[in-house]
């Protein structure tokens, strides 16, 4: 087709989304009859209301849920309260003045006798008042909302706010949300292990797919006020206002119309003439709500035309800011990574850096803990034997990778091969060749023979014993006291013959 159009109109479902029952039942005419007693024609500035704040005994959309003898307990602490708009308290509309109770779903007024004996859900109605004068648009909006003809009917509820310190955990199966059919969790180490559950605090809401977890609020509760929402959490349902004066005329002297029609005082005329509205040229569209099926019978093709140019305008600019603070978010983030990974990088270059070091460390002490072995070695067996330099050379080849347990082992075998050259043995022989001399001083070169030997084997046979693997050796190799003879003969002493 050339052209094509789109018509559009409001849908009113019968039953709310959640296809709760009780809802469609919800009667503002019931409601009125909480609201307060306020001649409104000297307090013109004043907006009377009544509502259901919300039902106790029955869980909200939030999973949150009030036992019945608290709700009662504290209905009376709504008074005096205050009335926000859209729980927001910076946007005050009112205040409460009284507080009670009704049938959930009808809306029918209870007394406390008759709440005290309930075990299933009741609602907490309040009434309060709405000032005019602080926002009258918005108390025209509630007034609207009372009107079945009107776009806004039942669009506004209240949603409570209250304080608590305590509460326990009902478990529901399926999609009951009363608390007459729920199992009650109250032990405090069995409610700590279900909470993180709760979708309160992040959890699914749900043991399994069947069992679901709600909050039951108990204990010292402090309401706080109520807000006017859009979207209650609790199942209540509009916001009742005194209804418009009207009455009824007799238009019989109409021959087109014989009937009573009911009209409102302010479009009653003492004319009975049909009245015709001049076409206003200049008139201009503000909102939506401007183009009525009155006013669409005034207004311009280009009136309207230039309205829808202008909201087009707004939307297109409301995006393009939209898109600009979305590329702006992204390239901040973008630069937060980059500076994350620009740290994180200058973190594993120092964290090489500090394993390079420790790594030499590690060699450097390994290297220390070496030569201080060797020297200790070393050391020990200088000061045990009386070593050559050759002696030396070959023992710090050897000892220089040494363990521990080879070491101990060559230990053993050096004190046999190196007895000759024990200091201590040494020391031993010397002592007893001084002694030697002194007593055979006037005997003759036979007898010092003898003797030097006998200093010899007694120096050999009072030294320390060490059992020790010996090494294979031919049936030609001389014996110990063979070696110690050749060692220690007389031509190692040197012999003074005289008397003392």
């Amino acid at each position: 087709m050339k052209y094509k159009t789109v018509f559009s109109s409001i849908i009113k479902p019968i039953v709310s989304k959640d296809k709760d029952k009780y809802l469609s039942q919800a009667s503002l005419e019931n409601l009125r009859k909480f609201l307060p007693d306020i001649d409104i024609d000297k307090n013109s500035d004043l907006l009377p209301i009544s509502a259901s704040s919300y039902i106790a005994g029955r869980a909200n959309l939030n999973d949150d849920c009030i036992y019945n003898k608290d709700a009662i307990a504290t209905h009376k602490l709504f008074i005096n309260k205050y009335i926000d708009i859209d729980h927001s308290r910076a946007n005050l509309a009112g205040f409460i003045l009284n507080a009670g109770f009704a049938e959930f779903g009808t809306e029918k007024s209870l007394n406390l006798e008759e709440v005290h004996e309930y075990k299933k859900p009741f609602a907490v109605t309040i009434a309060g008042i709405l000032w005019r004068t602080v926002n009258s648009k918005f108390t025209d909006f509630i007034e609207e909302t009372n009107d079945p003809t009107s776009p806004n009917y039942l669009a506004a509820s209240l949603s409570f706010e209250i304080g608590f310190n305590e509460y326990d955990i009902a478990v529901l199966e399926g999609d009951k949300k009363n608390l007459e059919d729920a199992e009650i969790v109250s032990d405090p180490k069995e409610v700590e292990k279900l909470e993180k559950r709760l979708r309160t605090y992040g959890g699914t809401g749900k043991i399994d797919d069947n069992k679901k977890l709600y909050r039951v609020i108990k204990g010292e509760i402090i309401p706080l006020g109520v807000g006017i929402v859009l979207s209650p959490a609790a199942a209540v349902k509009g916001i009742a206002v005194p209804e418009k004066e009207k009455t009824t005329i007799n238009l019989a002297n109409d021959t087109k119309n014989n009937d009573i029609s009911t009209l409102n005082k302010e479009n009653l005329s003492q004319s009975q003439e049909k009245i015709v509205k001049p076409i206003r040229k200049d008139m201009k569209i503000t909102s939506l709500k401007d183009i009525t099926e009155d006013s669409l019978k005034e207004l311009k093709a280009s009136t309207i035309s230039e309205f829808v140019e202008d909201e087009l305008k707004k939307a297109n600019e409301k995006y393009v800011n939209l898109q600009s603070e979305k590329e702006t978010a992204a390239k901040d983030a973008k630069d937060k990574i980059d500076s994350l990974n620009s740290k994180m990088a200058e973190i594993n270059k120092s964290l090489d850096s500090i394993k390079a070091e420790h790594n030499t460390l590690i060699q450097e002490k390994a290297k220390k803990d070496a030569e201080d072995r060797y020297n200790q070695r070393m050391a020990k067996l200088d000061n045990t034997y009386e070593l050559t330099k050759e002696n030396s050379a070959i023992f710090a080849k050897k000892l220089k990778d040494m363990t521990d347990e080879a070491f101990a082992e060559y230990e053993k075998e050096l004190a046999v091969f190196l007895k000759t050259q024990n200091k201590e043995v040494i020391a031993a022989v010397k002592a007893e060749q001084e002694k030697a001399n002194e007593n055979t001083s006037n005997t003759t070169n036979a007898s010092v023979n003898v003797d030097n030997q006998t200093v010899v084997d007694n120096a050999v046979d009072g030294g320390e014993k060490v059992k020790a693997k010996l090494p294979n050796s031919s049936a030609n190799e001389p014996t110990l006291k063979e070696k110690y003879a050749k060692a220690f003969g007389i031509e190692g002493f040197e012999i003074k013959v005289g008397r003392k």
